[in-house]
């Protein structure tokens, strides 16, 4: 395991706590939580891209970050 997929790690872990808030609370609450979501998994692509050194998954993840 090197540190590009220990950092693709972290950032799925860090999507249960914007999962939970984009299930629970009004609805200002989980827009901020959707919002934040796609964020980290922008993030998370990015990071597994070069990980696993796939040129298509860094498209995509630089796609979602354009969007």
């Amino acid at each position: 395991m090197n540190a590009w997929q220990l950092g693709a790690a972290l950032f799925a872990l860090s999507l249960l706590p914007c999962a939970w808030i984009s299930l629970r609370g009004r609805a200002f609450r989980r827009l901020v939580g959707l919002e934040m979501m796609g964020t980290v998994l922008t993030l998370l692509l990015l990071t597994w891209a070069e990980a696993d050194r796939r040129t298509s998954l860094l498209d995509l993840g630089v796609t979602m970050g354009l969007l």
